[in-house]
């Protein structure tokens, strides 16, 4: 029997599913509070105080759950040209040091 990877392990899966949980929550209040802002401020002339600040916070924790989504699943912007350089030790290497700065 052979050990499974950590992505097939229960609380992982779990994890990765709350990240994707996380960042599709966040994303869905960034469209819903940014539209009434939008509207609060066009056709009311007014709007929420807090909510600028929020967007921003925000668009900065999407951006770093997708990023991290985008590395768990090695979808994240990589050099292509290494992988026809190098191969076998220097490639992993290679790898690990991409993730560690993803």
């Amino acid at each position: 029997m052979t050990d499974p990877t950590p992505t097939e392990r229960p609380f992982f899966a779990r994890l990765h599913r709350l990240e994707d949980w996380l960042l599709t929550l966040f994303v869905v209040a960034l469209i819903v509070l940014a539209g009434l802002q939008i509207v609060l401020r066009n056709v009311f002339d007014g709007g929420f105080t807090w909510a600028d600040p929020v967007l921003r916070m925000l668009v900065l924790w999407s951006a770093m759950l997708g990023a991290m989504i985008a590395a768990r699943d090695d979808q994240h912007i990589g050099l292509d040209f290494i992988h026809r350089l190098v191969d076998g030790v220097k490639l992993r290497i290679a790898r690990v040091i991409a993730l560690g700065f993803a």
